[in-house]
């Protein structure tokens, strides 16, 4: 995932990472959807999404909600690759039962390396 200062905060990874989730379920996603999936204030929800709109990550319309841009999409894509490969470590190779690998994949998929997460990947592939 690209590092830029935007994308160096929990909150805009789960932000990004709650849009992705929630916009396969529609083109666009309320602002109201988004702060109850992420149980933030409606107004928490509206300045990151008009600061990550700056920044290229979202596109953001008042009163039409959000959408992913490119950038946006990929920097989402990573976080989830990131928690996926964790999850499966923690299950296969540690034993971890599946509701137990989610929430430490939800507290690590912030803070380890890519090349931790390349490694998991191959590791798990073969």
């Amino acid at each position: 995932m690209p590092r830029t200062k935007s994308l160096d905060t929990r909150a805009v990874q789960d932000f990004l990472k709650t849009v992705y989730t929630l916009q396969s379920q529609s083109e666009r996603v309320s602002t109201n959807r988004l702060a109850k999936g992420l149980s933030i204030s409606a107004p928490s929800v509206t300045d990151m999404a008009a600061r990550l709109s700056t920044d290229g990550l979202l596109d953001y319309r008042k009163h039409h909600g959000v959408r992913l841009t490119e950038a946006g999409e990929r920097a989402a894509q990573e976080i989830v690759r990131r928690h996926e490969w964790i999850e499966q470590f923690l299950v296969r190779d540690l034993g971890f039962t599946p509701d137990e690998a989610h929430l430490e994949a939800e507290q690590m998929e912030h803070v380890v390396s890519k090349r931790l997460i390349d490694a998991l990947e191959v590791k798990l592939s073969t």
